[in-house]
């Protein structure tokens, strides 16, 4: 696992707290340093990453498939970690333990874009209650094939899986070092184009 030096003095140090960092972030971790070398927007290496981890987490191997996808479209080159865990989950799925299905991993992946498109709304202003309607309208129109997300729902997982988990921040820094001129009027244009979310799937938001 090729973690940078600093990540893994921060395991190192987490482990003598009596803290020890999980496998799955480990393998989130070490994906996210190694990404760097890979000229791939910041917040695609951070969605490879977290489909690794959750690999990791869950012994679901379609997370790894859909990673490698992801990783193709965009012409990148999996890195060390990423095909140390493709035999992990190679060797898997030919000895009949995984666990899970593509189902899983599709409905996580619609989730996760609805979530990436919400911060991309977050970090341009909107409120997370505003993004989180606009999200709901995009999900419903994106994926006709899976059940709706209201936006109290969406709005939960952005608080939890976004903003607490740190992503929110690391999307931020990866936008101010890697900011377009025109990237916010694209943003501007792609939320005006969503329409407006119906009432019956705003939920109840309590965040």
């Amino acid at each position: 696992m090729a973690a940078s030096d600093l990540t893994q003095r921060c395991w190192t140090i987490a482990e003598e707290l009596g803290r020890p960092v999980s496998d799955s972030q480990k393998v989130y971790q070490a994906i996210c340093d190694e990404m760097l070398s890979v000229p791939i927007e910041r917040h695609h290496a951070l969605a490879i990453a977290s489909y690794m981890g959750g690999w990791k987490e869950t012994k679901n191997p379609y997370y790894v498939d859909l990673a490698f996808m992801m990783l193709s479209s965009l012409g990148g080159q999996p890195t060390e970690t990423m095909l140390q865990e493709d035999l992990a989950a190679r060797t898997a799925r030919f000895y009949g333990v995984p666990s899970g299905t593509a189902e899983n991993i599709q409905n996580e992946g619609a989730e996760w874009a609805a979530l990436l498109f919400m911060a991309n709304l977050v970090i341009r202003g909107a409120t997370c209650a505003e993004a989180s309607r606009k999200a709901a309208s995009f999900y419903r129109l994106r994926y006709p094939h899976l059940k709706r997300k209201k936006a109290s729902t969406l709005e939960g997982y952005y608080s939890k899986r976004v903003r607490k988990s740190g992503l929110e921040r690391d999307l931020i820094r990866s936008m101010e070092r890697d900011r377009q001129p025109d990237w916010d009027r694209q943003w501007q244009e792609i939320s005006d184009s969503i329409p407006e979310c119906p009432p019956d799937l705003i939920g109840n938001a309590r965040f």
